[in-house]
């Protein structure tokens, strides 16, 4: 699993490190480029709704894009690959099982095509 963030974000992305079960390799320096290219090689993509979901969507790469009240339908990244919106009145009321569930069925999605 990667992780990336802004540089000052260092900090969520070793609670990242330290929460998660697996192995997570973290960049907090990454180029528009090198985002881009990890992007493409991505099997999915998961996050919230930023720039990078939709250098992922440009890509082609499966995502689902988590959403607070932003306007999904505006904002939303738009492209032809297995892609879901997880979105609630605010982000703090989206669960991770609501994200959990949508990654499940973009990955079947994503394996019939």
């Amino acid at each position: 699993m990667i992780a990336v963030a802004a540089a000052n974000e260092e900090a969520i992305l070793r609670r990242v490190r330290e929460a998660a079960s697996v192995r997570v390799y973290t960049f907090s320096d990454l180029t528009l480029p090198e985002i881009t290219a990890l992007a493409a090689k991505a099997k999915l993509f998961v996050g919230n709704d930023s720039g990078i979901a939709h250098i992922a969507a440009a890509v082609g790469t499966p995502g689902v894009v988590i959403f607070g009240s932003s306007n999904v339908i505006h904002w939303r990244p738009y492209t032809d690959a297995p892609n879901e919106v997880v979105s609630g009145e605010s982000i703090e009321k989206i669960s991770v099982e609501m994200v959990i569930a949508a990654i499940e069925r973009v990955l079947e999605t994503a394996k019939t095509i």
